[in-house]
């Protein structure tokens, strides 16, 4: 708790904030003609570098990062980094800042881990984009990634690094539609999966077992119930039933049986009609 209230406060500081800003544009300024002497490169690639400036006045709490492009020879500049560090081990508040000077990312580090919320900002801009929560450097928790119109895009639970308890994705440019949700357990799929459609209609359920294999599915049409699928305890399917926009039953088709059941318009059986075993055994 008293790290999210620092975390806030750091947020709302605005003057505090402006002024590192301004700092920030000050520097990314002199990185196009003059590169200090005490530059380290922590990335070389091929046809480019990545370099890592401090602030000779505060080295351990303002650093700069660029780009050095060896084709051509210039420099471009990446971020600023605001740090308020609280041991040698750079634990604290870290705010990172883009070369327009708008935050970027927000983080806390704990005993040399990112330990708490992350905030990622959209670029050159004050947009929340995405949230995380870590527990000594692992997703641990919720994870939140929002849309530029500040809608949900996806929300997600962690446990330990994997998938753990109910996982929610939104259609993009519907606000807050939910498009599906799973269930994982421990980093494994089991429990019901649902997808919907636009309008808001169960388009499509899949029953999961411990096994991580299907159990059961069944497939909608516009909010009708169209195909109940059965599997087996290999996935294999093994039973297919099939459903009229009445909901009655319109044909069976089984795994081990050549010729399905058909039904009438009332739901009654009709009869059964030869059929041919390699394709017409289950649900196209």
């Amino acid at each position: 708790m008293k790290y999210i209230i620092i975390i806030i406060s750091f947020l709302l500081c605005g003057s505090h904030i402006s002024a590192q800003v301004r700092c920030a544009d000050s520097v990314f300024k002199n990185m196009n003609v003059v590169i200090p002497r005490d530059t380290f490169v922590i990335k070389d690639f091929q046809d480019s570098s990545y370099l890592y400036i401090p602030n000779k006045h505060k080295p351990r709490s303002e650093f700069a990062m660029l780009k050095f492009d060896k084709s051509s020879g210039s420099f471009s500049p990446l971020s600023y980094h605001l740090h308020q560090p609280t041991d040698s081990l750079d634990n604290g508040i870290h705010v990172v800042i883009d070369k327009n000077g708008t935050v970027e990312t927000v983080f806390l580090i704990d005993s040399s881990f990112v330990d708490g919320w992350r905030y990622i900002f959209y670029n050159s801009s004050s947009r929340l984009s995405c949230y995380v929560y870590f527990s000594h450097g692992i997703n641990n928790g919720l994870e939140v990634l929002l849309n530029p119109n500040s809608s949900f895009s996806w929300v997600r639970n962690y446990k330990n690094g994997s998938p753990d308890g109910y996982q929610y994705s939104f259609y993009w440019r519907k606000k807050n539609a939910l498009s599906e949700y799973q269930y994982f357990q421990n980093g494994i799929q089991m429990g019901a999966e649902y997808l919907f459609d636009r309008a808001g209609r169960i388009d499509n359920v899949t029953l999961y077992g411990f096994n991580k294999r299907i159990w059961t599915k069944w497939v909608y049409n516009s909010g009708n119930l169209e195909q109940y699928l059965i599997f087996d305890e290999n996935g294999d399917l093994v039973k297919c039933e099939k459903y009229r926009r009445n909901g009655k039953l319109k044909e069976v088709k089984y795994r081990d049986v050549i010729k399905p059941e058909k039904y009438k318009r009332n739901g009654k059986l009709k009869g059964v009609k030869s059929g041919n075993a390699e394709n017409d055994l289950l649900c196209q």
